[in-house]
């Protein structure tokens, strides 16, 4: 008498299931980075002088960022003037991408200048999580400007 053992699946198989069940639990398919398409939200822009907020700089603008899938960023800050040019890299995970942008045509002059961050993926909320920073030290003082938001595709 043939010894009785369980069904074999093929690999393929086993591997759909499981793909199925990552995507379902992430709400994105597996394989699909979240962030390629358009990003807006209200952002905050702050400069740090010294220890101290430059309350000129300070900025609440609408933000519209687009992130295409070769890695290119463009995007803009109307209340405010910025131009936003740039690229991604992957991230640390892959609910996070790295950016590293230049600003132009800002109003406030001194935020013409290269950011770098992140944005921050949340499955659970649907929105990106952006952090992007420039630092200048110069004699006798620290320069720090800080560009954040939440944003929702």
């Amino acid at each position: 008498m043939p010894p009785n053992h369980p069904p074999v699946f093929p690999r393929h198989v086993t591997a759909l299931i499981g793909s199925l069940m990552l995507a379902s639990a992430t709400g994105q398919p597996t394989g699909a980075s979240p962030f390629p398409g358009n990003w807006s939200g209200a952002a905050q822009f702050q400069l740090n002088v010294g220890g101290k907020v430059d309350a000129a700089a300070h900025s609440v603008s609408d933000l519209a960022l687009t992130l295409d899938p070769k890695g290119r960023v463009v995007g803009n800050a109307p209340e405010n003037g910025c131009r936003f040019l740039g690229i991604t890299t992957p991230g640390a995970t892959v609910q996070m991408i790295n950016l590293d942008v230049t600003l132009s045509a800002c109003r406030y002059p001194a935020f013409n200048r290269r950011f770098n961050g992140t944005i921050i993926w949340s499955p659970n909320s649907q929105t990106g999580v952006l952090n992007l920073s420039s630092n200048q030290i110069g004699l006798g003082k620290a320069e720090s400007y800080d560009i954040k938001a939440t944003l929702r595709k």
